[in-house]
């Protein structure tokens, strides 16, 4: 659902007994993309940011709806991180993992988790990986890196892949499209004449159907 600057973007999964926070609703929908095998009774939610009041809000939210907590007026609810971390809440293993922070693996993110450390506040950490000395990444670019990977890579018909980037390309022998077969003609002279002989018409066979044709006609034939 949507609501004010510290509900964020939230999508239960099954009867949410944990929380998932991200910083984005694309880094959200990819995340979920990227692990909806195994997801759940999860809520992930989207911060809009990194803001330690959404997680209050949210974490509020779901230990009432599993405990019943309901003497914690919302405005406490914003403050609940650092209110439970001044307590043994975090150090009892059933609430040590209610939270994962799956941020952006960046100088942003990472400072984000060390901030909520050094306040004594209990979590799991899931970071999009980075690879080939990248810096910085988070999950819709994983997701685009992980699509880009599967379509570079096909089945084969028998054993083995194919893969469809160009350095393979040039490897493979090019096929040649069978050109048609040209039918092979007689040979024959062209400077080849006819001759017509009208010496003696008599010997022509004539039906009245026939067109009789003048002389001054037959002389323009050769």
């Amino acid at each position: 659902m949507l609501g004010d600057g510290s509900t964020g973007l939230n999508i239960d999964i099954g009867t949410p007994e944990r929380l998932i926070f991200l910083e984005a609703p694309i880094d959200l929908m990819s995340y979920y993309e990227l692990n909806k095998n195994r997801l759940e009774n999860v809520r992930l939610v989207s911060m809009d940011g990194l803001k330690d009041t959404t997680i209050s809000r949210h974490l509020y939210e779901l230990l009432d709806e599993i405990e019943g907590l309901t003497d914690i007026n919302l405005d406490d609810a914003k403050k609940l991180l650092p209110i439970l971390a001044n307590t043994n809440f975090f150090d009892l293993d059933a609430n040590r993992e209610l939270i994962t922070l799956a941020v952006d693996n960046d100088k942003a993110g990472l400072g984000f988790i060390e901030k909520l450390k050094s306040k004594n506040i209990k979590f799991d950490i899931d970071l999009p990986p980075l690879e080939n000395n990248q810096k910085k990444m988070d999950w819709n670019d994983f997701l685009k890196q992980k699509k880009a990977l599967d379509l570079s890579q096909e089945p084969n018909i028998g054993s083995g892949t194919f893969n469809r980037t160009s350095s393979s390309l040039d490897s493979q022998a090019v096929k040649e499209v069978p050109q048609p077969v040209e039918q092979v003609q007689p040979t024959f002279p062209t400077n080849a004449q006819l001759h017509f002989s009208i010496t003696n018409p008599q010997k022509s066979i004539r039906k009245p159907s026939y067109y009789k044709a003048k002389r001054k006609e037959l002389t323009k034939i050769n």
